[in-house]
Parts: C-alpha cells; structure tokens; sequence
C-alpha cells in the first residue's frame, strides 16, 4: 500500500493479523491484501484474541511523528505556569484592555434626526457639526447621548475631548453628583487603580489618533488630562460618563453604575416638542 503513511500501515497490518473478513456479498475486488470495500466485507476478531486473558487490544505502533507531537506536548505542559487560586483571583484587580485595532462596531453615524435634536439641544451655545465624527452611545428611544468628536476644529485648533455627553438627564444627573463631592471620590478610587487608569489613558490617545483626519498627536490622555503629571486627575463627571457610555469602558465602571443608578430618562423627553406633546 504504497499510497498510505507509516501509521495507516501499520493499522493495515494489525487488521491482517488480528482481524479476518466475513462475506456479506460477492464482489470482483475483495483481495484482503490489496483493498477492502467496508460496503461488503464485516471485520470480526479472531477467537483467539476474543478468549485472550487480556481483552484491551494490542497497542499499535507509535509513529516518529506521534512521538515528535507527544514529546512537544509534554515540553509545553512543564513550562505552562500553573492557575490562580480562586482566592488570587479574587483579591487582584484585573487588567481590562480596551481594543482599539478597529473602530467600535456600536458607533452609528449621525442622521438628519439627530441633527434636528442636537441642534434643538444647543440651540443656546455654538454647534459645529463638523466636529463630529459619529454617534457613540443611544439610549433606548435612538437618541443620541455620546457623541464622537473630532481632535480638531474647523480653524485646525486641537480639540482633546474625544466623547462629548449631549444627554440632558446625564448632564444633570452628573452636575448633581458633583455637587455631593463625588469628583473627590472617583479620584481617590484612581489613585488605588493606577496601572489601570494609566493605560486607559494612553488606549484613549491612540484612538484619538485613529480618527483624526490630520493624524494630530496629542500628548494627553482622556478629556486633554495629562496623566503622567496628574495621573488621578477627573476634570469632571461629564467626561468620566462620556468616555464611559461611549467606550463602553471604564477603569471605574462600577462605581458609575453605583452612582448613576440608572442612564437615561423613562419618559424620552428629548422627542417631546416644546409643547409637551
């Protein structure tokens, strides 16, 4: 059997040895030795193998390349460190790395429906669209609530806020948390996370970079915060729930979710016309 490698051969031979053909019907090519159609041939163990005091089958043959990937194996086993307790597990603070290799699938562009409601917004202070990459966050009634902006003015001045907050149940909700003197809160909780914060800062900047039309690189982090100089450092809680709700990650992210409770408003006020209907 020419056409089959070291392993198939040596199963060939064992067949021959330990096994023989029982004819269930006629057929011009039934040579035992040179090929076995398994639509006319049933294989039974010989009786001696049957009546043997060992009844385990004999061990084929180990090929060399069995023996290479066996030995690999085993190498590999040795050198694989062994698992976390559940009590190591417990008490370290995992490293959660955002990937920024592509966009966010959830960004959505922004639609002539969220322009009307954005313009209606900010109908009091200046609105340049064209600073607006997409749409980072909805709340379940399709408005938007983050928006992406870009790290440029129209003018070419660099604009560092990459999530803007237009939601106005977040924005108040946020002036209120602040008023409680939660901004010292979170940065204490920054001080304890600060590998973490550190690397959510330099994440950001390299996704900042990334929808830049100029290919501006900017040497600060999250909302402009240099973190190597102020490396607990929050501005404010607009921007921490922003970045947040437009990531989709955090370094505090449960302590959001504690403070904020819920993130939007029950009743879509944003769709509501100036006359309540």
């Amino acid at each position: 059997m020419p056409y089959l490698d070291n392993r198939a051969r040596c199963e060939a031979e064992w067949v021959k040895e330990n096994v023989e053909p029982v004819w269930l019907e006629e057929s011009g090519n039934c040579i035992v030795d040179e090929f076995m159609p398994s639509s006319t041939v049933k294989m039974t163990l010989r009786r001696s193998l049957l009546h043997s005091s060992n009844s385990a089958m004999k061990k084929l043959p180990t090929s060399a390349n069995q023996k290479k990937s066996e030995a690999r194996k085993e190498k590999q086993e040795a050198v694989r460190p062994a698992k976390n307790s559940f009590e190591d597990m417990m008490t370290k603070n995992p490293l959660k790395k955002p990937a920024i290799d592509d966009l966010p699938a959830f960004w959505s562009p922004l639609s002539d429906e969220d322009i009307t409601v954005l313009r209606k917004r900010n109908s009091r202070r200046r609105f340049d669209l064209s600073m607006i990459h997409s749409v980072a966050a909805r709340c379940s009634y399709s408005f938007p609530q983050v928006l992406v902006c870009r790290p440029h003015r129209r003018g070419g001045a660099p604009f560092p806020t990459m999530f803007w907050l237009t939601c106005p149940f977040l924005d108040r909700k946020c002036g209120e948390l602040e008023s409680l003197q939660k901004i010292r809160e979170l940065e204490e909780l920054f001080r304890a996370r600060q590998a973490e914060v550190s690397l959510w800062h330099e994440k950001y900047a390299l996704l900042r970079k990334s929808i830049s039309l100029k290919d501006i690189d900017m040497p600060t982090g999250v909302g402009g915060i240099n973190w190597h100089d102020a490396p607990y450092a929050v501005k404010c809680l607009h921007l921490q729930v922003a970045t947040w709700l437009g990531w989709r990650y955090h370094p505090a992210e449960d302590w959001l979710k504690e403070q904020l409770e819920v993130t939007e408003c029950a009743c879509g006020i944003c769709g509501k016309r100036d006359d309540g209907q």
